[in-house]
């Protein structure tokens, strides 16, 4: 690598591993998390087998991604649920009794068949006496030492604890029966108070569309959202409906409290009921159980396993005792897959959700059509294509944001964007903000236009963990403490190289001075280089007064032991101190470069214009040269390229250099300076098989056009941000840099 490589590198951000005691974040993204990425297989499980049952030591932990909450089987008013109101029948006289058989009806048919159910018989309460009621009370009065005649004699109810009654009223004032709930009645105003929808979308399930129990939502949003980004396709999706239970008369008639639906306490959902159905298998003839019986779904066994982790019960196991295995021997067995249920305490729906929280990304993001939603990831890393708001929490009246984006621990190669967050008009975005690979943290200083909340999107096309600092914002030029760009000559201030003295680690390093620049600048444009530190680590640049007194709150340079990283930093409060001051602080020995190139300034200099953001060149595509299209041509060993698309005084620009054929730097500055003379500095510095994006200020020609040079073959993307310009509306405003998004402490 050349000496002269001390690159200006737009790079700000945190190292891994450094812990800052910064400000809480801005952002929407919870942190909730995914387990390691399921196997996307789409067969339906048809022969499932119950896992274990949790312990109270596993349930009050939450960790029961690998056992059954089934719970103790105490109704949801004993585990913190609350207690609705019920609609009970009145009570008629008693009669003497009348025998019950095959065709009979009625509700005293209901109180027999909810008797049999709690014997543990597998049927439903529906008031009808048919075949599958008769072969219960066989099998209950053999079992109880009675005549298996299937009729309901006196003393068959008086064993049952039945009586024949006068039907009373039904339903009680207040309910108001709709044909499939009870929702909406007067009665149960004060319990519907209580329940909640989901705010914005979870994974592809719109807002709105799922109403449940406060304390289980975020049990539903977890589930929901992640078997819908890993491709289960969920076309409709139940919640809350006051009821009792499919296996009695849903309207509750002759029955008790005991018989509510766990939709009844918003603790259940049903999803595609038409792919899901509710149905009793019975042993097919020349079979031994009905347990063997394919279940009719649609559910791949990776999308129970997920509710199980999130602590949801599958009904497709099986109600009445169900079958744990195919093998087991039932001669009836009743299946609904379409429901998942949550049958734990309240403190286990906590425990359980803190508990995912630990293993797996999950937060708000916006989709493509500007759409909030709440999304998971398959591990700690945020998913490719996410776009997470920031809330930068701007001052009143600006337009943009200086940020630092910090990428680290990617589990694949890509780029983020910085967009706003309304609806995209290309999917496939046409600039970047920085480019990250497996194994290495980089970092970029963007500037990025804010919303009228002072939000932006940042959007990733792969997993990456992502940094987000607020270096200052861009405000109207009559607000106060406002400065305009001032542009100085490059002046190189430090060179520990010439005297071949690393600056120390773990302290802060004065600089000898920042050369000219102007007096009462409130902040300071300079270039850090790293070279050859002795072990990965970062460097801060920040005033002296702040890094003497706190330490390092953020970084502007990440590096690896041996490497050459350069960052254009921005040390805000220069002015603050008399005379003007910056220090460095890196992390362990290092050689560090530095030069100074501008400055921000009250009352004078440049004002700044947003454009685009917009690609000026991409080298990899094809461009007019002289009359000549050229595609998919890298720039050779020590050759200049003249960029065109800018306009006003300086440009700031996003640099990226990729498929690089060695170690290189890269210069971006007015065409006839980089004519006259080899360049002496740099804007970019990378290594073969690199893609390594910096933020630049560059200088520009009175046509609008500047230059970049290489000294190795590579290709050159150059992306704009912005211009300082005479007539710019806009001025600085520098702050102490400020954490808006750490995803990794999510």
């Amino acid at each position: 690598m050349s000496r002269q490589a001390s690159a200006p590198v737009l790079v700000l951000g945190l190292v891994l591993g450094l812990v800052l005691p910064l400000a809480a974040t801005g952002s929407s993204f919870a942190s909730a998390r995914f387990t390691p990425n399921v196997a996307v297989d789409m067969a339906p499980w048809v022969h499932p087998t119950v896992p274990p049952a949790c312990t109270d030591i596993q349930a009050n932990a939450g960790d029961v991604g690998d056992c059954r909450l089934a719970g103790d089987g105490s109704p949801p008013s004993a585990r913190g649920f609350g207690a609705p109101p019920f609609p009970a029948s009145t009570v008629g006289p008693v009669l003497a009794w009348v025998d019950l058989a095959i065709g009979s009806s009625g509700h005293v048919v209901t109180a027999v068949q909810t008797a049999l159910i709690a014997a543990q018989q597998t049927i439903s309460a529906d008031g009808d006496f048919g075949p599958l009621t008769a072969a219960a009370v066989v099998a209950y009065q053999v079992a109880n030492g009675l005549a298996g005649t299937g009729v309901v004699d006196a003393a068959t109810a008086a064993k049952l604890g039945v009586t024949n009654t006068v039907a009373g009223t039904f339903p009680p004032s207040g309910f108001v029966w709709s044909g499939w709930g009870y929702n909406g009645s007067p009665a149960l105003a004060d319990w519907e108070s209580k329940m909640v929808r989901n705010a914005t979308a979870w994974g592809k399930v719109e807002a709105q569309r799922v109403q449940g129990n406060p304390d289980v939502m975020d049990l539903y949003a977890g589930f929901v959202s992640e078997i819908s980004l890993n491709g289960y396709v969920i076309n409709d999706i139940g919640s809350y409906v006051f009821r009792c239970t499919a296996s009695t008369r849903k309207d509750c008639r002759e029955l008790g409290p005991g018989a509510l639906s766990n939709h009844a306490w918003g603790l259940a959902m049903d999803i595609n009921t038409s792919a899901n159905p509710m149905y009793t298998y019975v042993t097919p003839p020349g079979a031994t159980t009905a347990c063997g019986v394919a279940v009719n779904t649609d559910m791949p066994k990776w999308v129970v396993d997920i509710g199980q982790r999130w602590g949801l019960y599958w009904g497709g196991y099986a109600w009445s005792s169900g079958c744990s295995s195919p093998s087991d021997i039932k001669s009836a067995t009743t299946r609904d897959p379409m429901h998942f249920e949550f049958d734990g305490t309240v403190t286990q729906a906590h425990a359980i959700v803190a508990r995912n929280r630990d293993t797996r990304a999950c937060g708000a993001v916006q989709n493509d059509a500007g759409v909030a939603r709440n999304a998971c990831g398959e591990s700690l890393v945020p998913l490719r294509g996410w776009r997470v708001p920031i809330n930068v929490k701007a001052p009143a009246g600006a337009s943009a944001a200086l940020v630092n984006i910090t990428l680290t621990e990617a589990t694949t190669s890509g780029f983020v964007t910085a967009e706003p967050c309304g609806p995209v008009a290309q999917a496939a975005r046409q600039w970047s903000n920085g480019n990250f690979s497996v194994g290495n943290t980089v970092a970029n200083l963007s500037v990025v236009p804010l919303d009228s909340t002072g939000r932006f999107c940042l959007y990733t096309s792969g997993s990456v963990h992502e940094v987000v600092d607020v270096q200052g914002f861009f405000v109207p030029a009559t607000q106060a403490g406002a400065a305009g760009f001032v542009s100085i000559d490059q002046q190189r201030v430090l060179d520990t190289r010439d005297t071949n003295t690393r600056l120390p680690g773990g302290a802060a390093s004065a600089l000898p001075s920042l050369g000219n620049i102007p007096a009462g600048a409130i902040a300071v444009l300079l270039n850090a280089t790293v070279v050859a530190p002795l072990a990965p680590g970062f460097l801060t640049a920040d005033s002296c007064a702040r890094l003497n007194a706190t330490g390092p709150t953020s970084s502007n340079v990440n590096f690896a032991t041996s490497s050459i990283v350069a960052n254009l930093a921005v040390v805000p409060q220069v002015g603050a101190a008399t005379p003007a001051s910056a220090c460095m602080w890196p992390s362990v020995p290092t050689h560090l470069v530095v030069d100074t190139q501008g400055a921000f300034v009250p009352d004078i200099g440049l004002g700044f214009s947003l454009v685009g953001p917009a690609r000026l060149i991409d080298t990899r595509g094809c461009t007019d040269r002289v009359g000549t299209q050229v595609c998919n041509k890298r720039l050779g060993d020590a050759q200049m390229l003249r960029v065109t698309g800018a306009h006003g005084t300086a440009a700031l620009v996003n640099l990226t250099l990729t498929d690089t054929v060695g170690d290189m730097f890269a210069v971006v500055d007015r065409c006839d300076v980089l004519a006259a003379a080899r360049p002496l500095r740099s804007n970019s510095n990378s290594g073969f098989g690199r893609t390594v994006a910096n933020m630049a200020i560059v200088p520009l020609e009175a046509d609008g056009s500047f230059c970049v040079w290489v000294s190795r073959s590579t290709h050159v993307i150059v992306d704009i941000q912005g211009v300082f310009e005479a007539q710019g509306t806009l001025r600085f405003v520098a702050q102490t840099p400020t954490r808006r998004l750490d995803t990794r402490t999510m």
